[in-house]
């Protein structure tokens, strides 16, 4: 869980094994674990999202969390990124060991080819993704189509395009969340209630789903 938007933070708290121990702020990891339980209850109806993954980290469960895709199939923010960054790879004239082009310039060219991307990207700030997942990794996997035109020139037809985000839930040293009336959130402040056994970091991941979004999957020219 990478954010786009952090700002450093208020110094280490150190390890903890016991809720009496107080950060610098003045908390102690009791009234931390109660403070983001506020946090789970008021959120709820805002973030939902948000809210049940910091509930999921306070219950400890660990594992793996599968997360419904339209939580990302209707995200402007991963739209653009898969329409802007992974296409383009898919398409890619420039990078001989990305994208269609390097497999039309082997022999024998195959009608249909199976690519798969992944990267990283970023939820649009004060939404639901930003305060539930912050940054994490999308990846495509695309049956593609082609079709020699004049000259050098191929169009690529996508058949099918499946996507799917994966994230870990965790927190980094030094960074901070601004909450909307929670204030600033220190990621030192929950490192130190993990370390006191009152919350675990978790793997996060999609489940996959099919895009349609025509300006994804609109046809692409290439030349090879």
């Amino acid at each position: 869980m990478s954010r786009g938007s952090t700002t450093s933070g208020g110094g280490s708290g150190g390890s903890s094994g016991s809720g009496a121990t107080a950060t610098p702020q003045g908390e102690t990891v009791d009234q931390l674990v109660e403070r983001y339980r506020s946090m789970v209850a008021t959120g709820r109806s805002i973030a939902p999202m948000a809210a049940d993954n910091l509930e999921y980290w306070l219950n400890a469960q660990g594992g793996t969390k599968v997360i419904p895709a339209h939580h990302f199939q209707n995200s402007s923010a991963v739209n653009s990124h898969l329409r802007t960054k992974h296409r383009s790879v898919f398409l890619s004239q420039f990078d001989p060991n990305k994208g269609i082009v390097p497999r039309l310039r082997r022999t024998p060219v195959l009608p249909t080819y199976q690519m798969t991307w992944e990267d990283s990207t970023y939820a649009n700030l004060l939404t639901d993704l930003y305060f539930g997942l912050g940054g994490f990794t999308v990846k495509s996997i695309v049956d593609v189509e082609v079709t020699k035109g004049a000259g050098n020139m191929w169009q690529v037809v996508f058949k099918k395009w499946t996507a799917q985000v994966f994230d870990d839930y965790n927190w980094d040293a030094g960074k901070s969340v601004v909450v909307p009336g929670w204030g600033t959130i220190q990621d030192t402040d929950a490192i130190r209630v993990e370390q006191a056994g009152r919350a675990k970091s978790f793997l996060i991941q999609s489940i996959p789903w099919q895009v349609t979004d025509p300006t994804i999957l609109a046809t692409g020219q290439v030349f090879a």
